[in-house]
């Protein structure tokens, strides 16, 4: 259903704990991370690498991709 009332909690993502971009930046741990703010629909994957410097963060939350889940043979 569409509203127009913003979300007030990060979609969940099982067991993610989301952070905020201002106080635990992810630039030195991820270059990949899924992104949300309130007032966005669902979050979207960002690559920290192509960023405009200037983006403003406040207010951004993160969080890091899910791993792929792979087959047992495909874990070796």
């Amino acid at each position: 259903m569409i509203t127009s009332v913003p979300q007030t909690h990060a979609p969940y993502r099982g067991a993610k704990r989301w952070r905020d971009w201002c106080w635990e930046p992810p630039y030195f741990s991820h270059t990949l991370v899924e992104a949300w703010r309130p007032e966005w629909r669902d979050a979207e994957v960002i690559d920290i690498r192509t960023m405009h410097p200037l983006m403003n963060v406040a207010g951004l939350y993160w969080c890091p991709l899910s791993a792929p889940v792979l087959e047992p043979e495909a874990q070796r």
